[in-house]
Order: C-alpha cells, then sequence, then structure tokens
C-alpha cells in the first residue's frame, strides 16, 4: 500500500510531493480503520523514515514517524523503537544517543540498545544484525544495506 501510494503520488505530482507524514497519513488510516471495524485487528506497527532534501526549505529536516496497531501516529526525533522491549532499548538510547553521531558509534550504540532489550541473553553480533543506512547525499535512493563485513568494521569485531 505504502509503495503505490508514494507512486501514484509521485507520478500524478512529482516526487518531491511524496513526504513521510502523508505516507504515515496513509498508513494510520487504513490501519485505523481496520482497528475499529474488525473482529481482530492487525498486529503490526510502522515506522516511516523520511530522509530531508536541502534544496527545499521546508523539507530539510529528517523526521522519523511511527504508526502503531490502532492508527495512532507519533514523531520522534533522532531514532524509534517497534518490538521487544521497547522500554529497555529506549532507556538506552535516552542516556547515549547524540545527533549526528557517526555510523560507526550509531551502530554500536544500537547493539547495546538491542541487548538491553534481548529476551534472552545472547550477545548480538556483526552476523545476526541487519544494519541499514540512509544517506541524504546519496543520488537516487537514500537507502543502504550495509554487508556483514561492513557491519563488522563498524562494530570493530
Amino acid at each position: 500500500m505504502g509503495v503505490r501510494f508514494a507512486d501514484t503520488r509521485g507520478y500524478a505530482y512529482s516526487r518531491e510531493d511524496v513526504r513521510g507524514r502523508s505516507l504515515a497519513n496513509a498508513f494510520s488510516q487504513v490501519m485505523g480503520e481496520v482497528f475499529t471495524r474488525e473482529i481482530k485487528p492487525l498486529e503490526i506497527e510502522i515506522i516511516v523514515a523520511e530522509v530531508g532534501d536541502d534544496r527545499y526549505d521546508d523539507h530539510k529536516k529528517n523526521t522519523i514517524y511511527r504508526v502503531k496497531y490502532d492508527g495512532f501516529i507519533s514523531d520522534h526525533p533522532g531514532y524509534c523503537v517497534i518490538g521487544g522491549k521497547v522500554e529497555d532499548v529506549e532507556s538506552v538510547l535516552e542516556d547515549d544517543y547524540q545527533d549526528g553521531m557517526p555510523a560507526g558509534e550509531a551502530a554500536k550504540l544500537a547493539q547495546r540498545a538491542l541487548d538491553a532489550g534481548a529476551e534472552r541473553s545472547s550477545e548480538l553480533d556483526a552476523t545476526s544484525l541487519e544494519v541499514c543506512l540512509l544517506d541524504r547525499n546519496r543520488t537516487g535512493r537514500k537507502f543502504c544495506r550495509l554487508s556483514t563485513e561492513e557491519v563488522q568494521g563498524m562494530l570493530g569485531t
């Protein structure tokens, strides 16, 4: 649904008209309708991350939206957590997260936060993590999935 919304909006107007907030609103409407009308609502949460674009005055900031199973939308500056023991993960992030952290430091912090929220005691390593970057300086798509070797280099393992 999200891809269809973005394609339709981008085709009808322009790519710059596809914004994170409008996509989060579209998800919210669908999820809210299912939550109020169906006997068994969706058990889902979605994070919509929007990479800012310095070419546009009203679009310079990166934004993160969390859409809960009932359609409720919330803004999250810097980071967002869903699933598992959210409070445990967030407590680590609240203490140590800083805007503009280098990717390696952010990956190490994320690893520590996920370890804190793990159901069982287990050390997460580069082979068990999926790490992606959103980079506003990339041409075209801003999303980049890192290889295990790149993650190992970031984590220093």
